[in-house]
């Protein structure tokens, strides 16, 4: 019986650690920006060792993409609740509802990995909307990859300005705009009759 026992304490123990870890980042996040976090003071404060980090994480970039990961969950399951065009208004109500998290990770000299991330987050989001739209009929004017980089670039970009002028345009506006804007682009593109 023992022999059962001890795997299933480290399973529990990493997970706890996980978890801890992915608790005390998102704390550090409403205090400091991302850059200025180390692994260090990640372990000290979650009380874990560097070796149990390094078991959960491949450094800290991976750990903040499990803490934004878990967020896109709550994101999708709204955006289901919501049409396509609410779909932004959504996301940016979400960030603003914890604006110190998203300006200290995006908003605060957003490093290269950091941008990585804000932008597969919109490119699923796009992605998947626009696969929806080809199911309903629509001809793309190129291909759904370019569509969706294209207009993934300039959500990341519009995001991340309205994150550091720190919520200066009212989020409505702004999804309006960039709703607009996506719009334009596909307006472009035919319904196949």
């Amino acid at each position: 019986m023992k022999g059962r026992e001890a795997p299933l304490m480290e399973k529990s123990r990493k997970v706890s650690a996980r978890k801890g870890l992915m608790d005390t980042l998102e704390q550090l996040l409403h205090k400091k920006p991302f850059q200025k976090i180390s692994v260090n003071e990640l372990c000290e404060r979650t009380l874990v060792s560097r070796t149990a980090f390094y078991a959960n994480f491949r450094d800290k970039y991976h750990l903040l993409a499990c803490c934004l990961e878990s967020k896109t969950a709550a994101v999708n399951s709204l955006i289901e609740t919501h049409s396509t065009e609410e779909f932004l208004s959504v996301i940016l109500d979400f960030i603003q509802k914890d604006p110190r998290f998203f300006y200290n990770t995006f908003g605060a000299h957003p490093e290269e990995e950091i941008l990585d991330i804000m932008f597969g987050f919109f490119e699923r989001q796009i992605t998947s909307f626009l696969e929806d739209q080809t199911e309903k009929g629509l001809v793309l004017p190129c291909p759904a990859e370019i569509v969706s980089s294209f207009c993934v670039g300039g959500l990341t970009v519009s995001t991340l300005r309205w994150i550091k002028s720190n919520y200066k345009t009212p989020k409505e506006d702004l999804a309006a705009f960039q709703y607009t804007l996506l719009r334009s682009i596909l307006s472009g593109s035919q319904r196949v009759p």
